[in-house]
């Protein structure tokens, strides 16, 4: 079955609630991304529950005006979907990034976005995983509150690539010095120069 698009955590159905989670921006899906998602799915089948991503549009550093970078951005929403998709999710949910979620502290974006909205039983992120007004949650706050809410929380080591960790930055700075084979050696997919993903 394909995965479903939800936009935004109001449209969110009781089918999607209870399951498997996991939260990031999924720029270009690289492998980081996509052995996260893969714990993800796994957990989720395990306990017969659905998967589920939350993701964010636009891009942070786009909302703060940061696009002085000469890759901007790896993939656009469409591609950013699809690539998720493919990985075998069964939910994807867009939340658009504007200034109330900018606002939002740490502690209330875990309860009043992750827990009251998703009900999630189980809840991975990556190790440098930040949220909240000014990045101030990380992954310490997000345990705790999860074993307060009976929630598992978990975090997954960095994917390393060369003796470097794989991230989204560093594809943008393999790109940026023309360097298309590492880039796409961090992705795990074939990467235009459209920023759209080239699936194959």
């Amino acid at each position: 079955m394909p995965a479903k698009l939800i936009r935004g955590l109001n449209n969110i159905t009781p089918a999607a609630r209870g399951g498997v989670i996991t939260i990031g921006n999924f720029d270009g899906v690289h492998l980081g991304h996509q052995a996260l998602i893969r714990q993800v799915i796994a957990e989720a089948k395990s306990r017969q529950v659905p998967s589920l991503a939350v993701t964010f549009e636009p891009h942070a550093f786009e909302f703060f005006g940061r696009e002085n970078l000469t890759i901007p951005r790896l993939t656009r929403l469409r591609e950013k979907f699809t690539a998720l998709a493919e990985c075998g999710l069964d939910n994807v949910i867009i939340i658009k990034f504007n200034q109330k979620l900018a606002s939002i502290s740490a502690s209330d974006f875990v309860t009043k976005m992750l827990l009251e909205k998703l009900h999630p039983q189980y809840i991975f992120v990556g190790d440098d995983f930040r949220f909240g007004r000014d990045r101030q949650g990380d992954f310490a706050l997000l345990k705790q509150m999860g074993e307060v809410a009976r929630v598992a929380v978990q975090a997954l080591p960095t994917v390393m690539v060369d003796g470097e960790r794989v991230s989204s930055t560093r594809v943008r700075k393999a790109l940026a010095e023309g360097n298309h084979r590492l880039a796409e050696k961090l992705l795990g997919h074939p990467y235009s120069m459209l920023g759209r993903v080239a699936h194959g």
